[in-house]
């Protein structure tokens, strides 16, 4: 992968690792790496915390029409023609990225 986007793939995650532990006081959190052999990368952040404010499933889209959720990592993600999907519940939140390796 790029440089840069190895390095934007970076923030993201550690961003949203930061997000779970002092946001959601999350005691685990699981990160998985995929590539679909170049064209894309798929990022799942899941954590144990109690999750946002809000429960259920949202688009990066929802998130932003509501005013609600990781505002810089939807920013983050968008600024790389990504998608971001965010579940949450009471037992913690699960973030799906998929960002586009020629962005």
């Amino acid at each position: 992968l790029p440089d840069a986007f190895s390095r934007d793939v970076y923030h993201i995650v550690r961003e949203a690792l930061v997000n779970a532990a002092r946001h959601g006081l999350a005691s685990r959190a699981a990160v998985r790496v995929h590539s679909d052999g170049g064209a894309s990368v798929s990022l799942e952040i899941d954590d144990n915390g109690h999750g946002f404010a809000f429960k259920g499933r949202y688009s990066a889209d929802q998130l932003a029409d509501l005013g609600v959720g990781p505002k810089t990592l939807r920013e983050r993600v968008q600024s790389l023609h990504g998608s971001l999907t965010l579940d949450s519940s009471s037992t913690g939140a699960a973030l799906r990225i998929v960002l586009p390796v020629a962005a």
